[in-house]
């Protein structure tokens, strides 16, 4: 999980640059919106890629200013410790959250969801994240 927030930190700069680096962006909702849709073209071109052992990265698609990451374990949910997504999420939420480039781009709406299915496409948990969580945690 926090190989791929590092990943789409670079994004999250490449977003804050693009959209809002001029200051006076008037436009920066739609300008997010076809912003996050190249951002998921592009990492869709080496899409779907393991990451480790168990997790390979399906692909990812925007849906206004929300980004969604497609994950699946490569072994089926009642192997996994739901212990472990627990752990795992808090620390993808403090890496997201603690990433300026992608704080800064949730201040003008964006959103980040993580979605992990296992090998047999049954959910095994979501991580939404925006700025409300992030300040709502001892994240920032």
């Amino acid at each position: 999980m926090i190989i791929v927030a590092a990943v789409v930190g670079q994004f999250g700069k490449q977003i804050a640059r693009n959209t809002f680096g001029g200051g006076n962006n008037q436009n920066t909702g739609s300008s997010l919106e076809s912003i996050q849709l190249e951002v998921a073209k592009t990492l869709n071109q080496d899409l779907p890629k393991r990451l480790d052992d168990n997790t390979v990265f399906q692909s990812a698609e925007a849906n206004g200013k929300v980004l969604t990451y497609r994950y699946s374990f490569t072994f089926p949910l009642e192997e996994y410790d739901m212990e472990v997504f627990t752990k795992n999420r808090e620390l993808l939420l403090a890496q997201v959250c603690s990433n300026d480039n992608m704080y800064f781009s949730m201040g003008y709406g964006a959103a980040y969801n993580y979605h992990y299915t296992d090998v047999n496409g049954a959910l095994v948990g979501e991580v939404y994240i925006s700025k409300g969580e992030c300040d709502a945690g001892p994240y920032r």
